[in-house]
């Protein structure tokens, strides 16, 4: 949180994406509170928001 703190004082982030940034944090902020789990879908719309997109493999355990 501090690299966070840091960026959004220093930086020059255009306000749009600034915006989209706060809403994310956010809601990973809360992530760990049992009353605002963070689901799959939560997680893929976020990763969605900033340019990537989630990707799932499974295997064998070793």
């Amino acid at each position: 949180m501090d690299w966070l703190e840091t960026v959004i004082m220093e930086e020059n982030i255009a306000e749009k994406d600034m915006n989209m940034l706060i809403e994310v944090l956010g809601k990973l902020g809360l992530a760990d509170v049992r009353n605002f789990g963070l689901t799959w879908e939560d997680c893929q719309a976020m990763m969605k928001q900033l340019g990537y997109s989630l990707q799932v493999e499974m295997g064998e355990a070793a």
